[in-house]
């Protein structure tokens, strides 16, 4: 049985935002994979947690995204690394995904800025021999050539801003409208997330 094609989209998504899923749709259009999975880490072990919105709450806003950007196209959101020991290492989860879905080939989605923290991650060899890398541009990293086994989709969209930008843009009492969706905005303000109030 031939497999079917997956990318992997892993993220803290805190929020996930129009940036994540334009990557996303011009991914599935352009008939890099099968489908996509958008993976919610729960605990990032190069990121601070006191940055972080709950993982519940991330979850929730990726399936609100993805209901509202990405409908008709094979996308969804997994949350397969809650279950999993943390901090959430990518080889474990890998490993985790092809003993229980022997049926799918899985890629993985990742910035530009990624790029050079491979080394950093566990068992990266393994990751870059044995998965096939997609790679879109971010703003300020740029690549003269593509290592490992890459794929650069200089063409993908890219987003002058970031999740980064997004909690300041709140912490400082200022409009996110044009960086996430609608119902994502809803969701934010509704759960007072990265406010002023709560801002740590």
């Amino acid at each position: 049985m031939e497999k079917r094609e997956t990318i992997l989209y892993f993220g803290s998504f805190n929020p996930i935002h129009n940036g994540h899923t334009a990557i996303a749709r011009y991914v599935i259009e352009k008939g890099f994979c099968e489908e996509l999975w958008f993976v919610v880490s729960p605990q990032n072990p190069l990121k601070s947690e006191n940055i972080l919105a709950g993982e519940l709450d991330r979850l929730r806003m990726a399936e609100i995204a993805v209901s509202e950007k990405l409908a008709g196209l094979d996308a969804k959101v997994s949350d397969v690394e809650f279950g999993l020991p943390r901090p959430s290492f990518t080889i474990d989860t890998l490993k985790y995904l092809e003993a229980n879905y022997p049926n799918n080939s899985f890629s993985l989605l990742m910035g530009t800025d990624i790029i050079p923290q491979l080394p950093r991650w566990k068992e990266y060899e393994k990751i870059v021999e044995n998965y096939n890398l997609y790679v879109y541009p971010r703003k300020g990293f740029t690549l003269t050539e593509m290592p490992y086994r890459a794929v650069y989709m200089k063409d993908a969209p890219l987003f002058e801003f970031s999740s980064t930008d997004i909690r300041q843009t709140l912490m400082d009492g200022n409009d996110i409208s044009n960086m996430v969706s609608a119902k994502v905005m809803d969701y934010i303000i509704d759960n007072n997330l990265w406010t002023r109030k709560n801002s740590k």
